[in-house]
């Protein structure tokens, strides 16, 4: 439970948890999709970012937890692409997740459609890098 509650400690929204001597948060919030620890230890690195893009309602002035969870987007968002340019994955799937806010949990079953056609090519391409194409 400890780690779980650590993998999700958001500042802001989640408290950190200390363990053996250390603060944890969400890893996420300096890597979010790590893919960059495996290479040279497999044949082939796939890294799968399902974080999608939130676009905000420019209607809508967001809540204190929206704007401190749309900064981390943001910050977010440059390490990765900045990680993407320097050290890519051999395949990356990137879903087109839309409308799912940060600390939406239940929202699970809209975030697996979404990612259907993403999924559907990563499959694609797998099969043909299996079958050495």
């Amino acid at each position: 439970m400890e780690a779980v509650r650590a993998s999700m400690a958001i500042p802001g929204a989640f408290a950190p948890v200390l363990r053996d001597g250390r603060v944890l948060v969400d890893g996420g919030l300096v890597n979010r999709v790590p893919y960059d620890h495996l290479k040279g230890r497999c044949d082939v690195t796939v890294a799968v970012d399902v974080i999608g893009d939130r676009h905000a309602d420019r209607a809508h002035i967001p809540t204190v937890i929206e704007a401190s969870s749309g900064a981390l987007d943001i910050m977010q968002r440059a390490a990765f692409d900045l990680r993407l340019s320097t050290a890519p994955p051999d395949i990356l799937m990137r879903a087109p997740i839309h409308g799912i806010p940060t600390l939406g949990f239940t929202r699970i079953g809209d975030v697996l459609r979404q990612a259907e056609p993403a999924v559907s090519d990563l499959r694609r391409r797998l099969s043909a890098l299996a079958a050495g194409a």
